[in-house]
Order: C-alpha cells, then structure tokens, then sequence
C-alpha cells in the first residue's frame, strides 16, 4: 500500500512553499522553500533553551551549524542557501543525541512535480540469528517516525529485556553473545531486504524496508552469506586493526610483541577514512589507555605518542561532531601526559608537546559560541587516573600557545581551572567525587575564581556542593554546572523546591524565580508569598548577584560612606565594587535603600556578561526599543551586551530604562544572565 504525500522537491519558481515536517519525541523540524529562491529555511521546534545541531550535506559541501540556540519558546530558525538540481541529506541532533536524518532535492523544473509516492512501510520484520540459535523473530513492527534501523532494533530489545552492547551504530553483542566471541572475523551483521548495505545501522531509515535482519558471523560474513565483493578496502582495513587491537589487549602480552603491534597500527592509522575516524579513534585510544598503563617503558610510550600525535591530526579535522571530537581529544591529551613521563629524550618530549598543544588551541578556536570572545583553552581528560602529575613540557606548551585556561576533567567531574594558577609538576588528586591540585610540597594551590565546574548528571534538579558549601547550578544536557571558588569535596544535591501562590499573573517570571529560589539565592517574602511587583533596592539587588556569583569580598577599602561595615549587604556591596560591577550615585554615596532602575541593572549584568567573555556589542542594538534615546550613555555599554543575548527583552516595544525593576523582572533577567554565563 502506498500514499502520495507532499514532495520533498522544493521547486525554485513557484510562489507557493512547501512544508515538509520531520520529528521525534525530543525535536521537530520543517524546511520551507523561499519564494522564487534556492534559500531554504529550516524551522527548529523542540525543548526550550535546548542546543541543536544542524548538518546538510551534498556530495561537494557541507553546511554545518553548531550551537543553534533555541528560544525560551523553544523555537529556533536557519537560513541557508543551497544550490538548485543538487540532492541534500539534512540532519539534526541535540545534547549528543542524534535525532533524524531526511533528504530533499532542490530542482529547477519549471512545471508543478504535483506529488510524489513513497513506500508506506508502518510495518517491519526483525530476525536476529546468534551463535546459539534465534534470539528474537517478530514481526509487524510499527515504525515510528524518524526511526532509524539501530534505533527500532534497540527499542525492541528494550521492550523484550535482551541485553545489548552498542557503539556508533554497530551492535557490538546481543544477549551475551559478542563480537570475537567465536574468533577474530566474527560479529554481528545485518540485512535489509535479504541484502548488505554498505552502511550503518544508524543511517538507515527503518520505513525504507520490510525485512530487517541481524546475523552472527564466524568469517566476515563470507559463512552468512554476504557476496564476495561486501568486503571492501575499507572493511579489509577494518579487520586488520581490530585484529591489531584485539592483540594489544591480550592478558599475558609480552612487551616485544607490544612494540611490534603498535609499529603496525602506527602504519594503519594514516589509512583511517575521514567517515572512521571518530569510531576507531575511540578504539585505538580504549587501547593505547590499557597498553601505556601496562607498560611504562620508554620505547613503548615513545610509539603511543607517536600514534597519539597521529590520531589527533586525523579527529581534529572532524569539527562536524564537536562533542566527540572534543571529548575525544581531551582524553588523547591525559594519555599523552602519561606518556611523556617514560619518554627519556627532552627533545622527542618537547616536539610532542608541542604538536598537540598546537592542534589543541587551533581546534578549540575553530568550534566556539559567536556571541563571546574567542577563549583559548584547551581541556585535559585523565579518565580513571586518580593521581597526576602535570607534565612540565605540556604545561610550557600551553603557555607558548597562549592559553588562558586549562580543562581538567575525568569520568564524573570537569573543572575550569586559569593556566596562571598552575606550575610544572603541580599534582592533580582525583576521584569520582573530589578533585585537589597540590603543589610540589603537596599543599593546596591557591586558585583563581571564578572556577567552572561540571558534574555529571542528567536531573534538572541538583545543585552542586563543594566542601559541604552549596554553589548552586543548572542542568546543561547530561551535567550540572555551576561556578565556585575552590576544590574538594564535590557533590550533588536536590534542589529545593519552592511553590510561591503569587506568581499567577507572572508565568514569564515562574521558572526563573523557583530556580533561583531553588538556588537559594532569592527568598520569598515568606513560603507562599513572593510579592513579584513589589521593586528592589540597590544593597537587595548587590546582594542577589553576590549569592548567585558566590562573590566575595577582598581587602580594599570601601569608599561609600553610606554603606555601614555592619550592614547585612556591606560584603555585597563591596564585593560587586572591587570586581568593577557596581558604581555608587556619587563617588562617595551608593544609595543603598534607594530602587534600582532597569538601566541600572543592565549596566551591571552587561559588565558581568563582558567578564565572562561576551562581546562588546554596537549600540544600535537598542535601536527596537521605542524608547532607546532615554537610555542613559553611562549605562548604553551594557544595555546593549544583555539586549544583545536577551538577558533583557523589554516590554510592548519599550526598554523602560528610567523604571525602577520589580522582584520577578529582577530574578528573570538574573536568571537569563545566569544561563548565559554558563554557556561555553
């Protein structure tokens, strides 16, 4: 059974414009063909304040948007210009999670293509034959939208309870039974419609078939049927290093044997094809991670550098999939650190250092967010070491790049430490849930804040502790994240929860305020009641932004003569002036109990905004407002940064500069900021 649909051909002359819509449970997309153009707009519909990316590909070029931010209302738009009579596979993931993949033509006929069919395969079949006989045989499977061949496979395991192991689109075992269980060809397969495709499971939309099989094969696939010709250069290649692999991690490997290997994989690794290299990136590090703590010989750290080196220039060019690539090459980092401890020659180590630190800071520059300066930093990952030794070469490196901070992280934690801080065979102590840096006389070193730190966790609805002291924190995807001024002991907790009567006519204001709230950095004027309307004076106000920047005071003298050393808000107020944030009405008078006006507020939140690295921003970004020429010039600088990324939004086309701020618009715009400057 078939049913014509609306083509997925965007014609370029026609006035009217097709809509085409994809989705899944976390996202949903459109493409929309502008009138009388090859442009096409891709409309983005999912989680508010979520990332997306965006990939379309033909077979010359690929157009790749990162970090698409959607809005509050969780709605974002692309604009991208394409070329007519070309075919286009178009993509869209969030949080790492890959969410579909569609493709569409944009032609140059000049008649109607009127409609076009489709299979309408709601129905599938699934077969998966192991080594030990059937595992499962079920059939009319309904497919759901945007399902992939990987995702229906795992969902039906799912519902069935069946274990399985899987990575990049390859079921690396199924109900126990895994790859090189029965020797070094075997694993598993699948086919679609009786046949082998030449690609992953993870590429192939599960409608596009009716007969989907996963097979147990002892011999690459010569003993199930596949044809002589399925085993290309690329899957010759793969064989040889999973063989080479499989070697390295023998239990009872002799070191000669090791050297042996890795010349061979050292030669294969240049062989990598440019749609491999994150997937066996992954394996040669699983493996190079095991051999270098194994053996600590020179000679054997020499050649794990060597081919760490080479990996890193392979992963680098591959900017398509930041995260992993990022992640990826975080973790090549910490093992190069191992390395270069057993490398005798200074001058193989300083080359070493020297060529990864430089595809480090390059790699970094090339993937980061347009609103904010371009921040050198480079992250480390140590993964389950829990004792280092900063290398000394790595370090001079990272300074000769001029790196400004310095990522350190493992399975669980990740902190953002100022290259400053740090000195050659400065210790790292780490654990799932403590992180320390000691000096050579292992006393804490003291740091820098602020200091970004990351916990794994994939609730909305944890804060971070260290030292039993709550930093506060917000979920960004699968961690929780929060700015301190120390190290130690790190752990979640639940945030707590705040349910105010009063907020009925505020919706706008409701998240903001009981995140916060849940932060513990504003309170209600009692459980129930927050008294959103009520405005906010200027010591009330240097107190929020102390608490939620967890600010504290240095020694410099304060000037204001009307804030009493014994005030409740004296250490905010003086804690905001000595960080350049806050003026006082005169050099000498704050004005404590005086209301802060919007102008005011945006002139600080600017100046915080631009301390975490915002760009400076042209002042015609005001220039919506109706009322933009009220706004004072001594506050412009800053109204622009928070107008610029919406930590202000005005109200019916109004900045309102001169107004005083009320408690929910005071929490809001905390609250945007807050987000922005957790944002990479």
């Amino acid at each position: 059974m078939k049913k014509r649909i609306l083509s997925f051909l965007l014609m370029c002359v026609i006035l009217l414009s097709s809509l085409s819509a994809y989705a899944n449970n976390k996202l949903t997309f459109n493409i929309v063909n502008l009138k009388d153009s090859s442009n096409i707009e891709i409309m983005i519909q999912g989680e508010r304040e979520r990332k997306a990316i965006l990939v379309i590909k033909d077979s010359r070029k690929t157009h790749f948007m990162d970090e698409i931010s959607l809005d509050e209302n969780g709605r974002a738009k692309v604009k991208v210009e394409l070329e007519k009579d070309r075919k286009y596979d178009i993509s869209l993931s969030s949080d790492g999670d890959f969410v579909l993949k569609e493709n569409f033509e944009i032609r140059n006929d000049k008649t109607d293509p009127g409609e076009v069919e489709i299979p309408d395969n709601k129905n599938v079949s699934l077969r998966i034959e192991g080594y030990s006989g059937t595992i499962l045989n079920q059939s009319n499977i309904a497919v759901e939208m945007g399902e992939s061949i990987m995702d229906l496979t795992k969902r039906i395991l799912d519902s069935r309870g069946i274990k399985y192991k899987e990575k990049n689109g390859y079921m690396i075992s199924i109900d126990g039974q895994a790859e090189f269980d029965k020797g070094s060809g075997s694993g598993w397969m699948f086919t679609i419609n009786g046949k082998f495709p030449n690609k992953s499971a993870d590429d192939l939309r599960a409608r596009d078939y009716k007969r989907i099989e996963w097979k147990y094969t002892y011999d690459f696939g010569n003993d199930i049927g596949a044809s002589k010709n399925w085993l290309k250069i690329d899957d010759k290649f793969d064989n040889k290093v999973d063989k080479i692999l499989k070697d390295l991690e023998e239990k009872d490997i002799k070191e000669k044997d090791v050297l042996n290997h890795l010349k061979e994989l050292s030669k294969e690794v240049d062989k990598i094809s440019s749609d491999k290299r994150l997937n066996y990136g992954e394996k040669i590090y699983d493996s190079l991670y095991l051999i270098q703590n194994k053996f600590k010989s020179n000679d054997v750290s020499s050649k794990v550098g060597e081919i760490t080196l080479k990996l890193v220039k392979l992963i680098s060019k591959d900017i398509e999939n930041k995260e992993r690539t990022m992640e990826l090459f975080s973790r090549n980092l910490g093992l190069v650190n191992l390395s270069l401890e057993n490398i005798k020659s200074e001058k193989e180590r300083e080359d070493l250092a020297k060529d990864l630190i430089k595809l480090a800071a390059n790699t970094n520059k090339e993937i980061k967010n347009p609103n904010k300066n371009s921040k050198s930093l480079v992250k480390i990952n140590f993964a389950k070491e829990e004792a280092i030794s900063l290398n000394k070469e790595l370090l001079a490196e990272l300074k000769n790049n001029q790196v400004n901070k310095l990522v350190i992280e493992n399975e669980n934690l990740s902190v953002e430490l100022s290259l400053r801080d740090l000195e050659a065979g400065a210790n790292l102590e780490l654990s799932k849930d403590y992180i320390a840096i000691k000096d050579g006389e292992k006393r804490d070193i003291k740091l820098t804040p602020p200091i970004k730190i990351r916990v794994k966790s994939s609730s909305k609805d944890k804060l971070i502790k260290i030292n039993g002291e709550t930093i506060g924190g917000l979920n960004k995807g699968k961690e929780t994240v929060a700015y301190g001024n120390s190290l130690g002991e790190i752990e979640l907790k639940d945030r707590k929860k705040v349910n105010f009567e009063d907020l009925g006519n505020y919706s706008w204001a409701k998240e903001a305020v009981e995140i916060l709230g849940g932060n513990e950095v504003v309170a209600g004027r009692n459980e129930m009641k927050f008294d959103p309307k009520a405005n906010i004076t200027r010591a009330e106000f240097s107190a929020l932004v102390a608490r939620l920047l967890n600010l504290e005071p240095g020694s410099k003298d304060l000037n204001f003569k009307d804030v009493d050393s014994n005030a409740w808000y004296y250490a905010s107020v003086k804690a905001l002036s000595e960080k350049g944030y806050i003026n006082g009405r005169t050099s000498e008078k704050f004005d404590p109990n005086g209301k802060i006006t919007r102008e005011e507020m945006s002139k600080i939140l600017g100046e915080i905004l631009k301390d975490y690295d915002y760009k400076q921003v042209a002042t015609d970004e005001l220039s919506k407002f109706t009322d933009n020429s009220q706004v004072s010039s001594w506050a412009k600088e800053g109204a622009v940064i928070v107008v610029k990324n919406e930590a202000l939004k005005g109200s019916d086309g109004k900045f309102n500069p001169k107004a005083n701020a009320t408690r929910a618009e005071t929490v809001t715009m905390l609250y945007r900021t807050y987000k922005l400057i957790l944002e990479d």
